[in-house]
């Protein structure tokens, strides 16, 4: 954990100094074909490419920082440059995150999963587990992230592989999960129904909208 740290603070202060370095090289260094505003625009992505990775500031005001550089600059106005701060498309992601939150929050992702699986038609078959799992799944990464959807499921899906196991232990069979087919199976339905479900909505995953 300390080493964790340390390593933090070194790639911020190496961030913090070295990407305004780099982006001053790149606007001294000619570059053929490109006009005065594109090459300021280069070596402004530099230096917020850079602290978007090292994380000297907080990433909300490195993305600030970006086009505020732009107008100070010169590259665009001021008009053009926040312009897209107000686009609808800002605010369907503010009003997707504050969905998910919610549901997130209450429960209800979790509650509407594990209403699927104790449905009668899925009882205690594996193939029929295995499609309700993927289903629940894929739904519930339309509304939610992919990311948290997949956190949510795992677990469940988890539980249903050990309690698979103590119904195995029970008939006489004892299986090692981490070679058992099915779990592996299993595990990656549930990683690709996130990713599947994920273009159900436009909310489901951010590239969905751009």
């Amino acid at each position: 954990h300390e080493a964790e740290q340390k390593f933090d603070r070194t790639r911020r202060l190496v961030g913090l100094i070295g990407a305004p370095i780099l982006a001053i090289l790149v606007l001294l260094t000619p570059i053929e074909g490109l006009t005065l505003a594109s090459h300021k625009l280069l070596a402004i992505m530099v230096l917020v490419a850079l602290w978007w990775i090292t994380e000297p500031v907080p990433i909300p005001v490195t993305s600030l920082i970006g086009p505020t550089l732009a107008v100070v600059t010169g590259v665009v106005t001021a008009k053009d440059a926040y312009a897209a701060f107000a686009n609808p498309m800002i605010f369907l992601f503010m009003g997707g995150f504050i969905l998910a939150k919610a549901m997130m929050d209450h429960g209800l992702d979790k509650r509407f999963a594990y209403w699927l699986l104790s449905r009668s038609w899925v009882g205690s078959n594996p193939r029929r587990i295995f499609l309700a799992i993927g289903l629940a799944a894929a739904l519930c990464s339309g509304w939610v992230s992919n990311t948290a959807t997949a956190a949510m499921m795992f677990p469940i899906a988890l539980g249903l592989l050990a309690a698979v196991k103590e119904m195995m232990a029970a008939n006489g069979r004892e299986i090692d999960l981490h070679d058992y087919k099915y779990a592996t199976g299993l595990m990656l339905m549930t990683a690709y129904a996130c990713s599947i479900g994920g273009v159900l909505t436009p909310i489901g995953t951010p590239p969905n909208i751009i």
